[in-house]
């Protein structure tokens, strides 16, 4: 067994036995930065808060994927052993995750009603849309909202 693939058992061994700290929840994003490149991580930030025993994991790991040593098995078994496709697997939207997101769409609506126009404007419209596009699937997931919401079609139209 290579370093790097022991590093990765001490991490998966960690995420398993404490997946709820912030020490846990860096490294469960991390892994899945590596594996499937849907979180991003600020990798000096996310260093600097791990204990001293997990630093020299990361970096093993991080040495090894920049040497292109990484294999995508490695990365699912780690995942597999953590227990984070078990965890996902069960994790359902809740009805105070739509309240916050109602909460974050409201004020976005907002803060896009006095911006300027311009390339903030265009971003802020663009993350409201998103907003809600995620809120609409959480609700059909929640089965709150038929799967085949009519679409109205002058909504956003300001005329």
């Amino acid at each position: 067994m290579q370093e790097h693939e022991r590093a990765l058992n001490s991490i998966a061994a960690y995420i398993q036995q404490h997946p709820d700290t912030i020490e846990g929840m860096q490294l469960r994003k991390f892994v899945w930065s590596l594996y499937d490149a849907q979180y991003l991580i600020n990798l000096k930030r996310f260093y600097s808060r791990l204990p001293p025993s997990m630093q020299d994991q990361v970096l093993t790991i991080n040495t090894a994927a920049a040497r292109g040593l990484l294999e995508q098995n490695n990365l699912y078994r780690a995942l597999l052993v953590s227990g984070e496709f078990r965890r996902w697997e069960f994790a359902r939207a809740s009805d105070e995750s739509i309240s916050q997101l109602a909460d974050a769409e409201e004020r976005i609506a907002l803060l896009a009603r006095v911006v300027p126009p311009g390339r903030g404007y265009q971003e802020l419209a663009h993350l409201l849309h998103e907003v809600k596009d995620v809120k609409r699937k959480l609700l059909i997931e929640l089965q709150k909202l038929p799967a085949t919401a009519e679409i109205d079609p002058d909504e956003g139209c300001p005329f």
